[in-house]
């Protein structure tokens, strides 16, 4: 099949030192439907046998091939999948390439795609993580109907890889001892391997040679014994790996095995011990609660009763002095009434002296009246606001020991919440560990079946070698016997028949000796392999078992851990939904006495002020009652002092006329007449006392009036005082509302 150049891209990698070229060539007879992948990989300028190609598919494994003696390998691809490929071998950095096959409809066929890669071994001190991730990305290119590769991505990576591979230059001059010593030992022991190997080939060459005479000479028949020689020393060396890799992942797996009990069971004494501490540290913090509980309801109590008894004292006072000022009330309207009577009857002149009297000793009774209320107001507001305050107290004693409990109970559970934390990240480190753990005894036993795998192949191949170098041997000494035969045939005709005869028989039987053994070798490295893969396969099913195992159980321990913590939490949450409602039905109960010593100081006061208000609206009503007899009084005096008024005014008038009658018979008996000048002063001296007689009445009606006004705004006053002192209880009845 004959390939040509399509492109060629060279890139520097870090860990594989790589150099990539990739090529695409025109496949005349293509299968269809398929991207045929033909690669090299490469150390150095020699192709590098021995390397493995694992092939992914959409992030899961597909397959695996390895590279020949000439380091060829190839796969094929299907069209719109994902790909990763990474090729590694024992000593060497992994490489890494993406392939996305995604073809937009295009049905192909498609051109094959050729790509080298030149890799090295691995050296201490150098910084591989770049190569984590896939060097280059392969995608198909729908304008060329064929694969191509990330022209951005690669001239991404050029810089780095170019610092990357002149410190893998650094690296190898200065060399360090690590890596030259494990080269040292992979290297001595490659050449012991083929010493024995050539041993064995020369012990079976000379058993061959002592067999047919001694005479040293190697005939056809040769590739026989040296084909037995390579084959008892390919089931030899076969054997020796077989039975070390066993033997290997048989410790490795034993090994993690014990490991993985003595962390199971050092992780399971570490959550019992932390469920026990986190047990204990709850019943301290229940025990400390119903203590503190307890405290707080005797507390709460003697508040309590405190309170009570300095509501009843003060009660029991306000009622002592309700009396005594009432007494005092009494005793001073009673004097005040006495002394009005007593000065009525003693003097009507006096009664304005008595009046103000009256209204002084009124007044001193109202405003004593009313500064005793204000008193009593004072002191049920100071022993009110004693009452709250103890309530409060009370109350704020009860809230800060709540406060307090669900700190301590906050505080409890985030102590559990953090020991369970801990136990559970201690259990999750440990499976972690365990994982890593079988990761890598599974990457080792990979590792170590893949080497067995790659030696096998490389055995293989040199058999192929091996028999391909006999049947030349075979060819080249049939051709000699046959020229051998040609002599004879012209020396003899008739030798030359029966020579020819024979020398056909014998090139025959060599020819289906060799052909036998051949297929006998490939038998016997088929079994080989297929044992070899099937004690891998033991291998790996094994660990794959016991890591199944070892999750089940880490699964179990997770799953008792989890439990003993959710009992732990529960029994903390238990604990404290029955601190809350303990607390709850301790404030209730604190709420409760204080309302009823409340409600009961409340009737208290309300009956104090409806008995005072009673006594003053008696006191009001007898003092009303009082003002309005006085004022009765007055009108009646006024009444009276009119009517005797009157009756002097006209009295006084018929003494006008009786007077100017007299003044004219007297100037009529001296012979005279009185003048007008005398009738006019006559006339005005009876207008004179007319007026003043007038005025006197009009003063004396204002003054009634006034004093009338004065009586219906103290009743007023009164009356809305008495509405507003109603309303105000009202108010206190209703809450504020």
């Amino acid at each position: 099949m004959t390939r040509h150049p399509f492109f060629k891209f060279n890139l520097i990698n870090v860990i594989v030192s790589v150099f990539f070229a990739f090529g695409l060539t025109q496949q005349a007879y293509a299968q269809p439907y398929k991207f045929e992948i033909d690669g090299i990989v490469r150390e150095g300028d020699k192709n590098l046998s021995g390397a493995k190609i694992s092939v992914s598919k959409n992030g899961a494994y597909v397959s695996e091939v390895a590279t020949g003696g000439n380091g060829r390998f190839f796969f094929a691809l299907d069209p719109n999948a994902k790909y990763l490929i990474e090729i590694s071998k024992p000593g060497f950095v992994t490489k890494r390439i993406s392939f996305v096959t995604n073809t937009d409809g295009e049905s192909g066929p498609y051109r094959d795609f050729i790509f080298n890669v030149v890799i090295f071994r691995y050296v201490n001190g150098l910084n591989t993580s770049m190569f984590k991730e896939p060097i280059a990305e392969i995608f198909f290119n729908k304008a060329e109907t064929n694969l191509d590769f990330d022209t951005e991505l690669s001239a991404r990576n050029k810089e780095e890889e170019e610092e990357i591979f002149n410190e893998l230059k650094k690296l190898r001059a200065e060399g360090t001892p690590e890596s030259e010593e494990k080269l040292a030992k992979n290297t001595e022991a490659a050449n012991q391997q083929e010493l024995q190997l050539e041993a064995k080939r020369e012990k079976a060459k000379a058993a061959y040679v002592a067999a047919n005479g001694g005479s040293g000479q190697i005939l056809i028949d040769d590739s026989k014994a040296k084909a037995e020689a390579d084959r008892l020393a390919k089931i030899d060396a076969d054997k020796a790996i077989k039975a070390r890799l066993a033997a290997e992942a048989k410790a490795k797996v034993e090994a993690d095995r014990l490991a993985k009990l003595e962390a199971d069971k050092n992780a399971k004494a570490e959550a019992d011990r932390l469920a026990a501490e986190a047990k204990n540290k709850i019943e301290a913090d229940r025990l400390a609660k119903l203590e503190a509980d307890k405290n707080a309801k005797a507390e709460a109590d003697r508040l309590a009763a405190e309170a009570k008894n300095k509501i009843e004292a003060d009660r029991l006072a306000k009622l002592e002095a309700d009396k005594n000022a009432k007494a005092e009330a009494d005793r001073l309207a009673a004097e005040a009434k006495n002394k009005i009577e007593a000065d009525r009857l003693a003097k009507l002149e006096a009664d304005k002296n008595a009046k103000a009297e009256t209204d002084r000793l009124a007044a001193a009774a109202k405003n004593k009246i009313e500064a005793d209320r204000l008193a009593k107001i004072e002191a049920d507001k100071n022993a009110k606001a004693e009452t709250d305050r103890l309530a409060a107290e009370a109350k704020a004693k009860v809230e800060a020991d709540r406060l307090a409990k669900i700190e301590a109970d906050k505080n409890a559970k985030a102590e559990a919440d953090r020991l369970a934390a801990e136990a559970k990240n201690k259990i999750e480190a440990d499976r972690l560990a365990k994982l890593e753990a079988d990761k890598n005894a599974k990457a080792e036993a990979d590792r170590l079946a893949a080497e067995a795998k790659n030696k096998i192949e490389a055995d293989r191949l040199a058999k192929l070698e091996a028999d391909k170098n006999a049947k030349a041997e075979v060819d080249r000494l049939a051709a000699e016997a046959k020229a051998k035969v040609e002599a004879d045939r012209l020396a003899k005709l008739e030798a030359d028949k029966n020579a020819k005869a024979e020398a056909d028989r014998l090139a025959a039987e060599a020819k289906n000796k060799a052909e036998a053994d051949r297929l006998a070798k490939l038998e016997a490295d088929k079994n080989a392999k297929a044992e070899a893969d099937r004690l891998a396969a033991e291998a790996k099913n094994k660990a794959e078992a016991d890591r199944l195992a070892k999750l089940e159980a880490d699964k179990n321990a997770k799953a008792e851990a989890d439990r003993l913590a959710a009992e732990a939490k529960n029994k903390i949450e238990a604990d404290r939904l029955a601190k809350l409602e303990a607390d709850k039905n301790a404030k209730a109960e604190a709420d409760r006495l204080a309302l009823e010593a409340k409600n009961k100081a409340e009737a208290a006061r309300l009956a104090a002020i409806e008995l005072a208000n009673k006594e003053k609206n008696a006191a009001d009503l007898a003092a009303q009652q009082a003002e309005q007899k006085k004022i009765d009084d007055a009108r009646r005096i006024a009444q009276e002092k009119i009517d005797a008024e009157n009756a002097s005014k006209k009295n006084e008038e018929s003494d006008y006329i009786i007077q100017r009658d007299k003044a004219r018979q007297a100037a009529s008996a001296r012979g005279e007449k009185m003048t007008a000048e005398q009738e006019e002063l006559f006339r005005i001296s009876y207008e004179s006392r007319i007026r003043a007689q007038k005025a006197a009445k009009e003063k004396a009606d204002a003054d009634l009036k006034a004093q009338e006004e004065l009586l219906r705004k103290v009743q007023e006053n009164k009356e809305k005082a008495r509405l507003e002192r109603l309303e105000k209880l009202k108010k206190q009845n209703t809450g504020g509302k």
